[in-house]
């Protein structure tokens, strides 16, 4: 039989009753009404207490735990704690934890239930579970490895990606400290790190792992936390092998050529910085040495940029295998290539070794089915001539490649210091040249062209001079070469052509001369550069000057390094003239003139000068003029300085004379005063 409880409420009683915290509700057993509750149900339920007597504990239960309350309605004795939920006056559902036990009160059998409100620690514990779900979520999806271990680097638990990572199982894992998932010689860094993290604190790094027997590289986040009295490590893996492998792919484009594989000029830079401060240190003797590939560009215009490319390749393989341990070669800029030599004892072994890549560059190469032949300028600097910088010993390896290719090429110039001295003249030079054009200090100069069978002035040709600040009147040879090199030959060449196309122009109109011509002379790459468009007819129709009055003279070294027919032919249909000039100095043949749509040929200067000194000197000139006009080219002669050699070139029926019997280059106004001149006597010389 259950024990129940006498419960005197009298004032003592009531005021114990209401002091208690949680809410305590009386019933009758029989009837199942509330007959009592403390103030706290009052105020937490939300109703009043002649309410609450009119009110069963099913009003207070939702509907879904209607047979629970029957079955502790019904249970004799002690209830026990059990876990409900009550709906508030409010409508809020709460969670409660109640405890019933049957009593005496009112002089009737009653059940007394003492409710605790456990809503709030219900959704602390759910949030913490949750919390506790959320983190077991991200820990098994996350992409990046995370492992816990001890303070000793024993490891604890991983996730699924770190697993992944070291190619091992869970299982496996967790049998394992740090160490033995890094390769030896990285043990020492894991130590301390350890030792850091034991004390607190984070820590980032990247450090190298094993995965099984292959190494890789990883970022790692580590942290430490207290649990439970013990330092728990977590560590955050992010495997970086692949971004490392594309971060040195990216340094290796920045510093190798992409077509030889040879390093470039910013890494052969830095090699050299580094024989220079050894040098200094140590007393470490090197050499550089600087190769220019001599008429690589007739390669790729006559063969293709494919061929010529091939032939980089080529030779960056020849130059490779040359070197000796320690040595290095770099493609420096197109057809430019260094080689930094260490340990050289002086200049007898610089020499030699620029004489073994000559002797590699002249092995033809089989291009395409041809056998090319290419040859290289070479300028050799021994550390021994004095280097303190970079770019001194740069400047100082290519003044001297620069004196082997005026030689003619195909040759090594050891630098001497005389060539310092040269190279500052060509760098004022150049800072001279840039500024020259706006001060304009270039200008033409032009000599006559006569026609020997009338007399009359046929033409003029336009020469470029440039009257320097400081060292008075030069001509082009001093300063056309600095102009191709630093990009302003393009525009000085298109002031030359108008200048000269407007003078010509203003001259026949005031000479009333209609036939009259000028010539331009056009480098290789002027030539190689012409609009195939038709840029110069249409340059002179807008001007008003006829196609035929302009004349470009080139040399026979132009026609073999341009794409020459393509471009002869452009010029014809555009009805402007061209000259083959200094003719019989180059490489020209007859079978090769008959394809070139040119007007005229220049005899070069040095036949006619030894005209009337050598019999071979006039046989050259009568064969010339003999194949030109077999041919229906216009012949001219150039250099004429005596009356001898007029009288032998008419002979020979040359067709035009120029040269300092008739008049030195003149300036704009005393050319045309000749033009004049010779108009009003109509006589020849």
């Amino acid at each position: 039989m259950a024990v129940m409880t006498q419960l005197p409420l009298d004032a003592h009683s009531r005021q114990l009753l209401d002091a208690l915290g949680d809410a305590v509700f009386i019933w009758d057993r029989e009837t199942r009404h509330f007959v009592d509750c403390n103030r706290k149900a009052v105020e937490r339920y939300g109703y009043e207490l002649d309410t609450l007597r009119e009110m069963t504990p099913f009003d207070l239960h939702p509907e879904s735990e209607r047979g629970l309350v029957e079955h502790y309605l019904t249970l004799p004795g002690h209830v026990g704690v059990r876990r409900y939920h009550h709906r508030y006056r409010d409508g809020r559902l709460a969670e409660v934890e109640m405890r019933v036990e049957s009593t005496h009160a009112y002089g009737r059998d009653a059940l007394m239930a003492i409710v605790r409100d456990t809503t709030q620690e219900a959704d602390a514990a759910r949030a913490i579970e949750e919390r506790d779900e959320r983190y077991r979520r991200l820990f098994e999806s996350s992409t990046d490895g995370i492992i816990l271990m001890s303070s000793a680097g024993r490891l604890l638990e991983a996730n699924r990606a770190a697993q992944d990572m070291f190619g091992l199982s869970s299982s496996e894992i967790i049998q394992r400290t740090l160490a033995d998932l890094v390769p030896e010689d990285s043990i020492p860094m894991i130590e301390k790190t350890l030792e850091n993290l034991e004390h607190g604190g984070d820590l980032r790094l990247e450090m190298p792992y094993q995965r099984q027997s292959e190494q890789r590289f990883a970022e790692i986040s580590a942290s430490s936390f207290e649990l439970g009295g013990s330092r728990i490590i977590q560590a955050i893996l992010r495997d970086t092998t692949n971004r490392r492998e594309i971060e040195d792919r990216l340094v290796r484009q920045a510093l190798h050529d992409q077509l030889t594989g040879l390093p470039n000029r910013t890494l052969f830079r830095d090699r050299l910085r580094m024989a220079i401060e050894q040098a200094k240190r140590r007393g470490e003797r090197f050499a550089v040495l600087f190769v220019d590939l001599d008429r690589f560009k007739s390669i790729n215009d006559t063969y293709g940029h494919s061929a010529g490319d091939r032939v980089l390749v080529n030779v960056a393989r020849r130059f490779k295998g040359l070197l000796r341990p320690g040595d290095g070669v770099a493609r420096i800029y197109g057809d430019e290539f260094a080689l930094l030599l260490h340990k050289v004892k002086d200049h007898t072994d610089v020499m030699a070794i620029a004489r073994r890549l000559e002797q590699a560059l002249l092995r033809p190469m089989r291009i395409d089915d041809t056998d090319l032949v290419v040859t290289g300028s070479i300028g050799a600097l021994h550390s021994d001539a004095g280097v303190s910088t970079v770019d001194q010993t740069l400047r100082d390896a290519d003044a001297a490649m620069r004196r082997a290719k005026q030689s003619g090429g195909a040759a090594t110039r050891l630098f001497e210091t005389e060539m310092r001295a040269s190279t500052y003249l060509r760098s004022d030079l150049e800072g001279d040249l840039r500024r020259a054009t706006n001060r304009r200090e270039l200008f033409l100069r032009y000599q006559p062209m006569i026609d020997l069978q009338t007399g009359y002035v046929a033409g003029f040709e336009a020469l470029l001079r440039w009257q320097h600040p400081t060292r008075g009147e030069l001509g082009p040879a001093e300063f056309l070469d600095l102009a191709e090199a630093t990009g302003l030959l393009g525009p000085i060449g298109e002031w030359g052509l108008a200048e000269a196309a407007k003078r010509v122009l203003e001259w026949r109109e005031l000479a009333n001369s209609n036939e009259l011509s000028v010539s331009v002379n056009l480098s290789n790459r002027q030539f190689s550069e012409l609009d195939s468009e038709g840029f110069l007819a249409k340059y002179v129709e807008d001007i008003g000057l006829p196609p035929d009055a302009l004349r470009l003279e080139i040399t026979e070294g132009t026609l073999i390094e341009s794409p020459a027919v393509e471009v002869l032919a452009d010029l014809k249909d555009s009805g402007i003239r061209v000259y083959l000039d200094d003719f019989g100095t180059g490489y020209s043949s007859l079978s090769y003139l008959q394809r070139l749509t040119i007007d005229s040929v220049k005899i070069d200067r040095s036949f006619v000068r030894e005209l009337g000194e050598t019999a071979r000197a006039y046989q050259i000139v009568q064969t010339i003029v003999a194949l030109a006009h077999s041919l229906r080219l216009r012949v001219i002669a150039e250099g004429v300085e005596t009356e001898q050699q007029l009288e032998l070139l008419r002979g020979l029926k040359v067709d035009w004379a120029q040269g300092f019997y008739y008049a030195k280059p003149l300036l704009p106004d005393e050319a045309y005063r000749f033009l004049t001149d010779r108009l009003q006597t109509r006589t020849a010389s």
